[in-house]
């Protein structure tokens, strides 16, 4: 099984959420016990772009839980052999999501909105 190697755009997450919220989740990272992971914040910057709300936002409570339901959703089927096998085909992990019908905004919309 092959472990998803996030990137984190920290300037793009700076430049889009409230300062509260940000220094929240640079906190976070550094709690042993955090939910906070790389993947989780790929899966909050997705959500940035499509549901601009989240840029008011203060508190990291209902989104963290939020973003780790949607993670653990998602790198179930992307931690997997066939994600693997699907790679090596040239699929990327939002297709994999997509065919898998899995909606990346999941957790979001049934939490936040």
């Amino acid at each position: 099984m092959e472990r998803i190697q996030a990137e984190v755009n920290w300037d793009y997450l700076e430049a889009n959420l409230t300062q509260e919220l940000y220094q929240k989740i640079e906190n976070e990272l550094g709690n042993s016990g955090s939910i906070t992971t790389p993947y989780n914040l790929e899966i909050l910057e997705r959500w940035l772009r499509e549901f601009p709300i989240i840029k008011t936002l203060t508190d990291l409570s209902g989104l963290q839980s939020a973003m780790k339901l949607q993670g653990q959703m998602e790198l179930e089927i992307l931690e997997s052999n066939f994600a693997n096998k699907m790679r090596a085909e040239g699929i990327t992990d939002m297709e994999m999501l997509d065919e898998r019908g899995i909606d990346p905004f999941k957790f979001f919309k049934e939490i936040m909105i």
